[in-house]
């Protein structure tokens, strides 16, 4: 997503688009975006712009697969000049308040068919391009819809994002930009970007989650190069077609 830093309650996102080069070297352009706390109140972000000095080029919520449908939230983004983005995330709230994460089993075997259709539904009505990132930072071990958590694999994973973008495609969603945005691994230690990969023809963009602990966790202050340059030129590897790339740090 970004690659910027983040105050307080805000995560910042650079995104850019990697190109080949131009015999006139043209300067890479640049979109910063923010998620600040994905209500209709746009009033917080105007606030941190102003005393930045900057606009922001996008804005995104956060969508559980239990949460209504909240249309008003893309649409005050968009109204307001923003590129809406959604973070949709595969779990379910359970009767204690804990998250249970969505089984790709249980995708694959059409238990959410009505779900996808009617979220397709939703995007389809959106009269503008819609980035959704999904299942974001999936190759890591935290989110309730892990590999190892819920039966959940790395090979399942790579058959139910597709299943999802197939269906999408098979309902006609046509302004729907897919970000596939793992965590960063410098060390390589979670799940290969390679085994969770679904193909260039299912990924618009590429992503990359990267958080700068500070000294929390006994951990030290990194600099943008040391949080991202590892996973960035894995991701390149990976696929190395022109693609834009994400990056936030926070």
């Amino acid at each position: 997503m970004k690659g910027v830093a983040v105050l307080t309650a805000a995560v910042l996102s650079l995104i850019l688009q990697v190109a080949p080069a131009q015999a006139n070297h043209q300067p890479t352009p640049i979109e910063v975006a923010i998620w600040m706390h994905g209500g209709p109140d746009i009033t917080p972000i105007k606030t941190l712009e102003a005393s930045l000095g900057i606009t922001f080029d996008g804005a995104k919520w956060y969508e559980d697969w239990d949460d209504p449908w909240r249309p008003w939230i893309p649409n005050g983004y968009k109204n307001n000049g923003y590129q809406p983005e959604m973070t949709w995330q595969p779990m379910i709230t359970q009767a204690d308040g804990s998250n249970l994460g969505v089984a790709n089993t249980d995708i694959l075997a059409g238990k959410y068919n009505t779900y996808l259709d009617k979220m397709s539904a939703n995007m389809k009505s959106l009269p503008y391009r819609v980035r959704i990132t999904y299942a974001a930072e999936f190759n890591g071990f935290w989110n309730p819809w892990a590999p190892g958590k819920v039966g959940n694999t790395p090979e399942n994973f790579i058959s139910s994002w597709r299943y999802i973008v197939d269906r999408f495609r098979a309902n006609n969603v046509t302004n729907v930009d897919w970000i596939w945005a793992p965590n960063v691994d410098p060390d390589h230690i979670y799940q290969s970007y390679a085994s969770m990969y679904p193909g260039d023809s299912y990924v618009t963009y590429f992503g990359l989650d990267g958080y700068n602990w500070g000294t929390g966790y006994g951990g030290t202050w990194k600099t943008f190069r040391q949080t991202f340059e590892t996973s960035y030129n894995d991701l390149q590897a990976l696929s190395p077609q022109n693609r834009v790339c994400q990056r936030s740090s926070k």
